[in-house]
């Protein structure tokens, strides 16, 4: 059978989660890794007998039928232009892209192209999540009233790198970069009936010598009338009586689920655990690199880019409203998502 030949543009710390995950989907052949370091790419050329390219641009010329790309986040856009003009799939990091303008041009590109681009967004297939999907799904807790998801970590460690921390090359602070596994998880959980409507927020930059925030509140609003609310802090080490668990109201009962448990509580009280679905081979990558696989063969697969770009729309929502100290409609016309990407679930 012939291999899917796949280049990764970008060897950062996550790469060893991509390289598990081609191991557990014996389907690829590596052919080439691309960074901007000489060293690093002597060590990992010299590890996994590849080629290894400073440019990225020689690496496409060698036509992979995938790429994934792991850079700074202003650069996923114009590098996922140029792979797709390439003829190659894409696999891309979080956040895709950094503005609506990105977002509907690369779903543009993405059709143009005829190619799938799916975001490498590990909390779609983290056992939790894809456990608590299948409660919501079964029917029994009915419709969501609300919910509330919080994640308080320092953002600013010293192994962070510093793009991270600027807002040119970040795109927004820690709401849009690690913000987006919280989104993803509420999308997973909830699946694609609950339609986002509204959004308001407060965003706070506390470092004067930082241009990103690392403290938001949002709140998001269903068609409905449904809403979930998100607290990302990053500017303090959480005490260990903060509770940090997801929880959902719903009109027969609540839903919860922490890092290694899932329950739901009916309406005396009572507590229901429930077994978490099995990890995936590979782990979430491997469940990712999985899913390009079946879209490559024309099958259905999880998470889409509409996934991805309505995460960010998100993000940016929060942002703008914080920043007119006012809500957001995102059926106004600067914030729709591209309608043919929602059709096409591209």
């Amino acid at each position: 059978m012939t291999k899917i030949t796949i280049g990764l543009i970008g060897i950062g710390d996550i790469v060893s989660s991509h390289l598990s995950a081609l191991k557990a989907n014996p389907e690829y052949e590596l052919i080439a890794i691309c960074d901007h370091s000489a060293e690093k790419l002597k060590i990992q050329t010299a590890n996994l007998g590849v080629d290894g390219y400073t440019d990225y641009r020689d690496m496409l010329a060698k036509k992979p039928d995938v790429v994934l790309i792991g850079l700074p986040h202003n650069l996923h856009y114009p590098v996922a232009l140029e792979a797709l003009e390439a003829g190659c799939h894409v696999l891309m990091e979080k956040p895709v892209v950094i503005s609506m303008e990105e977002a509907n041009g690369l779903i543009a590109a993405a059709d143009k192209a005829n190619k799938i681009v799916i975001p490498t967004e590990s909390s779609y297939w983290l056992p939790i999540y894809r456990t608590a999907r299948k409660i919501v799904e079964s029917g029994k807790l009915g419709k969501l009233l609300f919910g509330n998801i919080i994640n308080h970590r320092y953002y600013f460690v010293d192994s962070r790198p510093d793009w991270f921390l600027k807002n040119k090359t970040s795109g927004g602070g820690q709401f849009m970069n690690i913000g987006m596994h919280r989104m993803a998880a509420i999308r997973c959980i909830l699946g694609d009936d609950y339609k986002e409507k509204l959004v308001t927020a407060s965003v706070h930059r506390i470092h004067k010598d930082r241009d990103i925030e690392a403290a938001t509140k949002a709140m998001v609003m269903y068609e409905g009338g449904a809403a979930i609310t998100y607290e990302e802090c990053g500017y303090f080490k959480p005490p260990p009586e903060l509770q940090k668990v997801l929880h959902f109201v719903f009109e027969h009962g609540m839903l919860g689920v922490t890092d290694s448990r899932v329950w739901t509580s009916d309406k005396n009280g009572d507590v229901t655990d429930y077994p978490l679905l099995p990890n995936p081979e590979g782990g979430p990558y491997g469940a990712l690199y999985g899913q390009m696989l079946e879209a490559i063969r024309g099958n259905p697969h999880y998470p889409t880019l509409n996934h991805g770009v309505a995460d960010i729309r998100t993000a940016l929502a929060a942002y703008a409203s914080a920043e007119k100290q006012d809500i957001v409609n995102l059926s106004n016309t600067e914030w729709l998502i591209d309608k043919e990407c929602q059709d096409k679930k591209i």
